[in-house]
């Protein structure tokens, strides 16, 4: 198998906002690749590596965090979304695998050494086949989590999480459905 070396052009423009506990960040990018080297399934299902000959990336990132301290009490918020486009400018296509959007939110409490968190992702719909017939829906997922921290000098933190909270049906590839709810029990120790 053949394969030539990736090439690519790139421009990155971004910046980072401030005002009191608000912080934000916005970056927009445009890449042009010559001979883009990518895993793609052949008819048999078995992913081989190909070059794609003229491929155009572009896209915007954005992120938001914000907190609040009120006397031991901690409030944290926190979002990001991305925009991504990605076309085989030979084809006229979008390549497999590559979500047009991607939203987390996070919402966190702390009280002293116990803190909740609730997290939200949302993963736009993508295609499975280069000529975009063939596609898995969108899907959003929450998590949630207690935790508790204690020791010194060692820090240890342990916690109790739900993942998939809402026991969300979704594939991350064709007829591989992801898990559902599930428990997870973690203690960590930093030394």
């Amino acid at each position: 198998m053949d394969l030539e070396p990736e090439q690519s052009l790139q421009v990155d423009l971004g910046h980072q906002f401030n005002l009191g506990n608000l912080e934000m960040e916005v970056s927009t990018y445009v890449i042009k690749i010559s001979d883009l080297l990518r895993w793609t399934p052949d008819a048999s299902g078995l992913w081989r590596p190909e070059n794609t000959k003229d491929v155009l990336n572009y896209g915007l990132e954005t992120s938001l965090r914000y907190q609040k301290n009120i006397h031991q009490h901690t409030f944290h918020a926190t979002s990001t979304y991305t925009y991504i486009k990605t076309k085989d400018r030979t084809l006229g296509k979008e390549l497999i695998y590559v979500p047009g959007h991607k939203v987390t939110a996070g919402l966190g409490y702390s009280l002293k050494k116990l803190s909740y968190t609730y997290q939200f992702m949302y993963t736009d719909e993508v295609f499975t086949s280069s000529d975009n017939a063939y596609k898995l829906d969108g899907y959003g997922i929450s998590n949630t989590g207690l935790f508790y921290s204690f020791g010194k000098p060692l820090k240890i933190r342990g916690g109790v999480e739900v993942r998939n909270l809402w026991n969300t049906y979704y594939e991350s590839l064709p007829s591989r459905p992801m898990p559902g709810r599930s428990y997870h029990i973690s203690l960590r120790i930093d030394i």
